[in-house]
């Protein structure tokens, strides 16, 4: 069977992580999070200054490539990967590209559109990924603000439906995926 990759994309603080970490669990699979790589970069001095520098483009597209190659590895050896990160339109296509061939790839984006919901849900968290900064709703809204829908998604899960119908819909995307592969 060929490996599955899933890419969870969407606004911060919309249930992301979670769902990678289901879909993961379903698979056997590693989840990569583009916060976690990136965290891992903070405590060189050089590299964090030069990261502070450059075009947001350019600064997403670091962890993305640190995610892709490690995905590359896994996938050459049959092994299925989850990647979780706020993928934008250009990340979710290069994912495809440089996945094909290996497995199949499902990107699923999620929300959150109750607002309430979702800043209730910033500002009772903490990730403590170590070496990165803890979400706050400021910082939220205006990425929502920003936020583009991806356009070539095989599952959109609106998270304020409860996190057992929001794991049911991953569970039943990748069941179909299984008998695809």
């Amino acid at each position: 069977m060929k490996p599955v990759i899933v890419l969870v994309t969407g606004p911060p603080g919309t249930g992301k992580s979670t769902l990678a970490e289901h879909a993961a669990g379903l698979l056997g699979a590693p989840v990569f999070g583009w916060d976690w790589v990136m965290g891992a970069l903070t405590p060189f001095d050089q590299v964090r200054v030069a990261l502070k520098t450059m075009d947001p483009e350019v600064y997403r597209r670091v962890g993305w490539s640190l995610l892709w190659n490690l995905t590359v590895a896994q996938i050459r050896n049959g092994r299925s990967v989850v990647l979780d990160g706020v993928a934008r339109d250009t990340e979710t296509t290069e994912t495809r590209s440089v996945v094909e061939g290996y497995g199949v790839c499902f990107v699923i984006e999620t929300s959150c559109n109750d607002r309430e919901v979702h800043r209730r849900r910033i500002e009772g968290r903490q990730r403590q990924i170590p070496g990165w900064h803890e979400l706050d709703w400021d910082h939220v809204q205006s990425r929502l603000n920003e936020w583009k829908p991806i356009r070539d998604v095989d599952l959109h899960v609106d998270t304020t439906l409860s996190v057992d119908e929001s794991r049911a819909q991953i569970t039943r995307l990748l069941h179909l995926g299984a008998e695809k592969s």
